[in-house]
């Protein structure tokens, strides 16, 4: 099942989880997102965390690092 096509109940709620790292993380909302990337459990899960980071990253007016755009690909 592609990314796109998987049900909306499996995905990470993106926006909440960028809005709880940035709350409780403040400027290390980010690398966190990406770690958790880094150390997801699969694929699917990775982009989720790499899309939660690229939300952080608009957020708070940061690039994404060369880690997330290594993943999005």
């Amino acid at each position: 099942m592609l990314h796109a096509q998987r049900p909306r109940g499996v995905r990470l709620g993106v926006d909440f989880e960028a809005n709880a790292l940035i709350a409780a993380l403040g400027a290390e909302a980010y690398s966190a997102a990406c770690l958790r990337a880094k150390e997801a459990s699969s694929d699917e899960i990775a982009r989720d965390w790499t899309d939660v980071a690229g939300v952080i990253a608009r957020r708070m007016r940061r690039r994404p690092g060369f880690f997330a755009s290594v993943l999005m690909q």
